[in-house]
């Protein structure tokens, strides 16, 4: 059974506000790849 994609959806949006990358990548046979990209401190711009 699919789901509304909204549990996903609010997932990736607080991941985001950790300055993160959240991907999902539907698999042909079922199921879901996640691909979680975290960015280094030093890496952020300080203003």
């Amino acid at each position: 059974q699919r789901g509304s994609g909204l549990g996903l959806s609010i997932t990736r949006k607080i991941v985001m506000l950790h300055h993160a990358q959240l991907d999902f990548h539907i698999v042909e046979q079922g199921g879901l790849t996640v691909e979680l990209v975290f960015t280094l401190a030093e890496d952020l711009d300080p203003s």
